[in-house]
């Protein structure tokens, strides 16, 4: 357990760059995701309301 803990810390420190870009890419993607959710709900109420 303890291996793969500092096995997986020094692959951390290899791929810091490459993690950050991969959290900033999955966070914009959260974002999307979540903001068409919202698009999606706000227009069912719109439309429920008519």
């Amino acid at each position: 357990m303890i291996m793969m803990m500092i096995v997986l810390l020094m692959l951390l420190k290899k791929t810091k760059k490459k993690l950050m870009m991969m959290m900033k890419l999955l966070m914009l993607v959260l974002k999307l995701i979540i903001g068409l959710l919202a698009i999606k709900s706000i227009r069912e109420e719109f439309s429920g309301m008519e």
